[in-house]
């Protein structure tokens, strides 16, 4: 039936989304070998299928605001590499501007920190568990605009609490002082 259809495409049409969002760091290199294209498709436009990069950040959007991006070291561990970004306000956008900074779950569903590793996202739009004056710092929309990127590297796997599906991320203790003060500025 037409509403089946109709449901299926929306399907296909989130699941390429989430896939353009999770590896856009991948996909995203003019000489990157990995093409994601939608199950379905017609053989004559591929390309019309092909899955587009996103990234929480937007970084490539005109208006975004770059205000850290800087390297922590706690002990001596690899550095975890920490770019934070404003984004412009939401009302002062075009349409298709609005709906490119909302990617696959909204402005608030991308608000916080994106954890990458490998350049894989493993979290996007999480605040970690951090506090800020002294309160666990929650999904907000007055942080909507507020996006936060880390690169994990894989040799700080076992000390950042990984869930088994590597879904999950929870920074260890002597992280979080700093994540915490990159969120304060």
């Amino acid at each position: 039936s037409n509403d089946m259809y109709k449901h299926w495409m929306r399907l296909n049409d989130l699941v390429k989304d989430h896939l353009g969002m999770v590896f856009n760091k991948l996909i995203e290199k003019d000489d990157n070998p990995i093409k994601i294209y939608s199950p379905i498709r017609i053989e004559s436009q591929p390309e019309k299928y092909l899955t587009s990069p996103w990234s929480p950040s937007c970084k490539d959007m005109e208006g975004v605001k770059k205000f850290v991006d800087e390297k922590i070291i706690v002990d001596d561990n690899d550095p975890i590499s920490v770019r934070g970004y404003i984004l412009p306000k939401y009302d002062e956008l075009d349409r298709l501007d609005r709906e490119y900074i909302e990617g696959p779950e909204g402005m608030n569903g991308h608000q916080g920190f994106t954890i990458y590793r490998n350049n894989r996202i493993l979290v996007s739009g999480d605040w970690l568990s951090l506090e800020h004056n002294g309160r666990s710092i929650k999904r907000s929309t007055r942080f909507n605009r507020i996006r936060i990127i880390i690169d994990l590297p894989t040799s700080l796997e076992n000390i950042w609490s990984l869930d088994v599906k590597k879904t999950q991320v929870m920074p260890p203790l002597n992280y979080r002082r700093p994540l915490e003060e990159i969120f304060s500025r």
